[in-house]
């Protein structure tokens, strides 16, 4: 297998530091670490936290995801941020992506730790990581996953639901159309899967977010028509 890219060998999808990131609107590399907006005690793991962010979701006001991003993070709730994060990290993380059908099968209301990941390891990286390293990995990947609301609790973890609303589904649809899918397609992508939701819910929070002007959205005769030219013109 070629080698993957992740920052999950030293991190999460680290919500909570793009929360204060975003919240005190502060994205230079030099802004960050002069104002220690993530709050890390040393210089070191400030510098090494900024890389790990700036990788991951790449905030640069050219980046088109990133502006549609943060336009649909400050319409949204605690829980759709979370969600829109995972989505995103997903988009850009190889190892987070791998994990997805492993948390997609996990039954609601089971427990699991860390060690629930390492056949996912075993499975696509046999002998290309140390016990060690697996064993650091599975919880950031846990961690991860928590952090977007899949599971509660500290050591062991407990399944749970998401609800995800109109706005995660925007988001979703956008990350598949961005990467060139278009009409019914952009209903099957790996974004959309993730929220473990029916055909007909999910067309009904594209109904919602269409009524809200985040999309154009029309079903009639077998046939789906997915636009976003009100999103685009809303982050110009």
């Amino acid at each position: 297998m070629k080698k993957i890219d992740t920052v999950h060998t030293s991190r999460t999808i680290m919500f909570k530091e793009l929360s204060n990131l975003i919240s005190q609107k502060v994205f230079t590399e030099n802004q960050i670490q002069a104002q220690n907006t993530v709050y890390k005690a040393t210089s070191s793991n400030l510098k090494k936290t900024i890389g790990f962010l700036s990788k991951l979701y790449d905030y640069k006001e050219q980046n088109i995801l990133w502006k549609v991003f943060i336009y649909l993070w400050n319409k949204a709730d605690d829980n759709e941020r979370r969600i829109i994060t995972l989505l995103y990290a997903l988009k850009k993380d190889d190892l987070l992506l791998l994990s997805a059908p492993f948390i997609l099968k996990a039954n609601i209301g089971n427990t699991y730790n860390s060690k629930s990941f390492h056949k996912l390891f075993e499975d696509n990286f046999k002998n290309k990581y140390t016990i060690e390293s697996i064993e650091a990995s599975s919880r950031r990947l846990l961690s991860s996953w928590s952090q977007a609301g899949y599971f509660r609790g500290k050591n062991k973890k407990v399944r749970i639901p998401i609800n995800p609303g109109f706005i995660a589904v925007t988001f979703a649809l956008f990350l598949g159309y961005d990467e060139g899918t278009r009409g019914e397609e952009l209903l099957k992508t790996e974004w959309i899967k993730v929220f473990e939701l029916a055909e007909i819910e999910i067309r009904e929070l594209m109904s919602e977010a269409s009524i809200r002007d985040f999309i154009l959205y029309n079903y009639a005769g077998g046939v789906t028509m997915i636009r976003f030219d009100k999103l685009l013109n809303a982050i110009k």
